[in-house]
């Protein structure tokens, strides 16, 4: 997240973040959260993208609950994770 923000001319509104098992996209969170807090007016947007196929933590989200998934795609190995990770839960995403 640091090199997004910083080796960029100029500071993104958002950033879409691959899922996986959420330990990326929870440090993303977390650093936005930080910066925000830091940088007065500026508020950066975290998205978290993964595969329909695959989509456990939006089922997880609209559940409330971690879940899961009877399916497996091999289409995008990183980001192809059947199962919500815990650490997701840290960052404000459940």
């Amino acid at each position: 997240m640091h090199e997004i923000l910083f080796q960029q001319e100029i500071i993104p509104d958002i950033v879409i973040i691959p899922v996986g098992r959420g330990g990326l996209l929870s440090g993303c969170i977390k650093y936005a959260q930080n910066y925000n807090n830091e940088n007065n007016g500026k508020n950066i947007k975290i998205m978290g993208a993964e595969l329909s196929e695959c989509d456990s933590l939006n089922i997880a989200i609209k559940n409330g609950s971690h879940i899961k998934l009877n399916r497996f795609v091999t289409f995008v190995d990183g980001t192809n994770v059947p199962e919500d990770g815990i650490i997701i839960e840290s960052a404000g995403a459940l």
